[in-house]
């Protein structure tokens, strides 16, 4: 082992195994989050409502979200509870409410089980990104990026088994009893995985009186780099969940595609974001930090002005995926900076849960685009997104660099 790599790994049976089984739960979070945006058409139809409505229920299950995170954040620090915790509720809760949306009946029920489904989405990411950080070496985002593959393969999977459902006229019910058993397998694997260590992300170390001080509330909300950190996370996943929550209605409303044809560019768009978050494994580690942070934000401004343009459904297809490659990384490396930043687990959950109020924001502007501007607004406005999101991780780096 290198005489400079943190490699924090709590003492498990296997920890091979351990890290295996918290990257499947990213996977459940994606679940979580995908499985409903290519069914927007679908159900709205369904149950009689305008589909654009679908963008505030998005929303609504992201502020969850966020309580989740700031209040897990906040629990956790207060009652020394462990990471691996608060992950098993999230990920047994996710199997129970995709077996509870099966039986949905109405536009009503679906507000009523987006509430507990983000909340449990916010537990699930949160803390088993910080678990993972337990892992990672310094100055490297290399295992987060690695999380986030696990995360994207999910992203993939969910819009891919609507896809083919709807091609065939089956059931989106049964699309959530499919889920909800997945999940269930994937929830008792973590916490067999895992069951060796009950405090999991309270890993033993000897904190400085520094550290100790920034992990109080006063501290917290007077450090400029929790803001600064946040407000990156914040603009990003704006325009991730943005476009995410629109892919599949772009290309069925303004190219004539299928509900299922739709589903699938949105399942390319989660590829890219393998592609890109995979290209950093690989690379050195002194690149997947700040150079990839600035290369990824400056590609995606190419790939959503190449979407903007959209001259057809065929190189609206490969603009998806180079949008996806380039924004890949940049969500996995903002979480590893601000863990590298302070080394704490109440700091990197603070700046997870400040910043997923932008997941809440994310849906709002793609629906307010579609309703006052159209659906052919929807990439110029967030390219110009990209553009400010670059301009923060430089004023960022700076900022940073001259501390």
């Amino acid at each position: 082992m290198p005489d400079n790599a943190l490699f924090l790994q709590p003492v498990t049976s296997n920890p091979k195994r351990s890290l295996f089984s918290i990257l499947l739960t990213l996977t459940v979070f994606a679940f979580s989050v995908n499985a409903v945006p290519p069914l927007a058409t679908t159900m709205a139809k369904q149950f009689g409502i305008p589909y654009e409505v679908f963008g505030y229920i998005f929303a609504l299950q992201y502020f969850c979200f966020t309580c989740a995170s700031l209040t897990g954040g906040y629990l956790q620090h207060r009652f020394a509870l462990s990471s691996r915790l608060l992950v098993i509720v999230g990920v047994f809760s996710v199997a129970l409410l995709f077996l509870a949306g099966s039986a949905l009946a109405g536009f009503f029920w679906i507000v009523l089980w987006i509430i507990p489904l983000g909340l449990a989405g916010g537990l699930t990411e949160t803390f088993s990104s910080i678990m993972i950080t337990e892992f990672e070496q310094e100055n490297s985002s290399r295992l987060m990026n690695l999380s986030q593959v696990f995360y994207c393969a999910g992203a993939i999977f969910a819009p891919q088994l609507v896809g083919i459902f709807l091609d065939f006229q089956i059931s989106w019910r049964v699309t959530f009893l499919i889920l909800a058993a997945i999940v269930a397998l994937i929830s008792v694997f973590f916490s067999l995985s895992t069951r060796h260590r009950a405090a999991w992300g309270d890993v033993a170390r000897t904190p400085s009186a520094e550290a100790s001080k920034a992990d109080s509330p006063l501290a917290l909300r007077h450090d400029r780099l929790l803001y600064l950190m946040a407000a990156l996370l914040f603009l990003y996943v704006v325009i991730e969940i943005s476009s995410a929550s629109w892919i599949a209605a772009y290309f069925e409303k303004r190219f004539a595609l299928s509900a299922g044809a739709a589903a699938r560019r949105l399942s390319l768009f989660w590829t890219g974001l393998i592609i890109g978050r995979g290209l950093m494994v690989v690379l050195p580690a002194r690149l997947t930090l700040w150079p990839s942070l600035l290369a990824g934000t400056g590609g995606m401004i190419v790939g959503s002005g190449l979407l903007a343009v959209g001259w057809s459904a065929a190189s609206a297809t490969w603009a998806v995926l180079i949008y996806g490659i380039a924004a890949g990384p940049v969500w996995p490396i903002i979480v590893m900076l601000s863990q590298c930043l302070r080394q704490s687990a109440q700091f990197t959950s603070a700046v997870i849960g400040i910043g997923a109020l932008r997941a809440a924001a994310g849906p709002l502007v793609g629906s307010q685009i579609l309703r006052h501007l159209g659906i052919g607004w929807l990439f110029p406005v967030l390219m110009l997104g990209c553009g400010a999101l670059f301009a923060l991780a430089l004023v960022t780096k700076v900022t940073i660099w001259r501390q």
